[in-house]
């Protein structure tokens, strides 16, 4: 499991990985589960260009452990292949994420707004925190963790998105709250928030958002809101009458 601290669950208790280089090399055979990873690449993403003389052995030795404790979990295993391993996809959770996601972008596009929201509510209840927290910060990993926490966020404003064609605004207000707190130069979020109060009939509140944002961006940044925010602000002193409207308000919508 990589969407959180990285776990390996048998019967839905987790294995514990006391080795903080074991836990890498999971980590990395977890991200390309389904690819080969070269133990050359191994070697290289854990000691860049000077590896130990030891370095090649050394992975080895992790892999049989490691293929010891995934026996344990009867769903997945290590798979050799040439100059290197494979993981067995399995059930992983980022595989079951990215199948979730796509099923529920499918079920938007056919217009079955209940059965997306649920699809993604399903995919984001996946996550346990920040991916691979406790492994050690490779370039590879940072990266990962990077790509992952994009995906998230993603899925969350999609979800969001369905909420508000839905007409539930109201519902999500706090939600929406929290995640521009945590997230201040989100743009998307904080359209988002503003439209849920527009439609709340909380328009001082909604033009507050903006302001506040404006106020980080410009003292952090130097920059200005982007045009799109910027026009959905005047809509929204404008009164328009459209914006209660139950339709997603993403960037390429409001332009």
């Amino acid at each position: 499991m990589v969407l959180g601290p990285l776990e390996i669950v048998d019967q839905k208790e987790p294995i514990r990985i006391t080795a903080s280089m074991q836990r890498l090399v999971l980590a990395v055979l977890l991200i390309n589960a389904g690819r080969p990873v070269s133990v050359t690449r191994m070697m290289e993403e854990f000691w860049g260009d000077r590896p130990p003389p030891s370095a090649r052995k050394t992975v080895h030795g992790y892999v049989w452990r490691l293929r010891g404790l995934l026996d344990r979990s009867h769903h997945r295993h290590i798979e050799t292949v040439d100059h290197g391993y494979r993981l067995q996809a399995g059930d992983v959770d980022l595989s079951q994420f990215e199948q979730l996601i796509c099923a529920g972008r499918k079920a938007s596009a056919a217009g079955d707004l209940p059965s997306a929201g649920r699809l993604l509510g399903e995919a984001l209840a996946l996550w346990r925190g920040q991916a691979l927290t406790n492994v050690p910060a490779t370039p590879q990993i940072v990266v990962s963790r990077t790509r992952l926490e994009e995906l998230r966020l993603s899925a969350l404003a999609a979800r969001f998105d369905i909420d508000l064609e839905m007409g539930r605004h109201r519902a999500i207000t706090p939600e929406l709250s929290v995640m521009v707190s945590e997230y201040p130069f989100n743009e998307e979020f904080h359209a988002q928030l503003m439209l849920s109060l527009y439609r709340s009939h909380r328009q001082a509140e909604a033009l507050e958002v903006f302001y506040k944002l404006r106020s980080y961006l410009v003292a952090e940044l130097g920059v200005e809101p982007s045009p799109w925010l910027q026009r959905l602000l005047l809509r929204i002193l404008d009164n328009d009458c459209e914006l209660t409207e139950a339709k997603p308000m993403r960037p390429e919508v409001v332009l």
